[in-house]
Formats: structure tokens, C-alpha cells, sequence
């Protein structure tokens, strides 16, 4: 059985590199506590965007928790990493973000995918992403 990818498109006013540069060096400032392992305690949130780097939240109540890992990166254009938010470790997921440069700044490209049969149910808990994709094109239309 083939589970859809959640995918979603953004108009961005921001050049690529304004809009790679947000998403990985201010997740913190865009990501909603809501999705992290506790809301109440959220400190920071990381990306390392080196093949290999660790995708990860920090609250005081469950110290750093690694949720995913870099497995492509070409700034300012692509950046794709597994994630186990709120899934099992075994079955890792699939995010892909890719920035396209267009006439009016960047059009963001978001993939969720990779999913494994299992994870049928889980995937409806995915359908607030275009709650954090909000939050983040403000953050990076307001740099533009």
C-alpha cells in the first residue's frame, strides 16, 4: 500500500537564501513548542545542515531529543532529512524542502513522505504542517 506524501507549496517574498538560511538557522524562532516533546519546557530547535547532522529539539524537561538527520543539503536550493516525530525510530519519514527561485522571490517546495504502511494512522497527526509552514514564511518574508 502507497501512503501519500503531505506536500505543500509556499509563495515566498524572500530570496533563497534568506528562505534556506530561516529554515535552517532560526527553526527555533518559527517551529510552534506545540510539536516538540514539551511544550511547556522548549528551549531551541536545531538543524546541523551537513549530510549526517542532527535535526533536534531542547526543553528542560527531556534535554536534547534528535528527531532526524541530514541526508542532503544544497544551500540555498534543497534540504532533505528523516524525521521520527512522532513515529517509531524503526520507520523513519522523509522531509524535503527545496527552495525555486521565482519572479517574486522563492517558491517553497515541502515534502513529507517515505511513509511506511504502518504508519497509515500516524500520518493524520501530520495535517498541522501548514501551521509551521505559516509561521515560517512570515518569519522569512519579514526579512526580505
Amino acid at each position: 500500500m502507497q501512503i501519500p506524501a503531505v506536500r505543500h507549496r509556499r509563495a515566498l517574498r524572500c530570496d533563497a537564501v534568506t528562505a534556506f538560511d530561516t529554515w535552517v538557522r532560526d527553526i527555533a524562532l518559527w517551529w510552534h513548542p506545540d510539536y516538540t516533546p514539551d511544550a511547556a519546557t522548549f528551549r531551541d530547535a536545531r538543524v546541523e545542515p551537513v549530510v549526517g547532522g542532527a535535526v533536534s529539539f531542547t526543553c528542560d524537561a527531556t534535554g536534547t531529543v534528535v528527531w532526524g538527520r541530514v541526508e542532503q543539503v544544497e544551500r540555498p536550493r534543497l534540504l532533505v532529512h528523516t524525521s521520527v516525530l512522532g513515529q517509531p525510530a524503526e520507520h523513519p519519514t522523509r522531509i524535503r524542502v527545496e527552495l525555486v527561485p521565482s519572479a517574486d522571490g522563492t517558491t517553497l517546495l515541502f515534502e513529507h513522505g517515505g511513509w511506511h504502511p504502518s504508519l497509515a494512522g500516524v500520518r493524520q497527526k501530520f495535517g498541522e504542517w501548514p501551521l509551521l509552514l505559516d509561521r515560517f514564511a512570515a518569519l522569512a518574508d519579514s526579512r526580505a
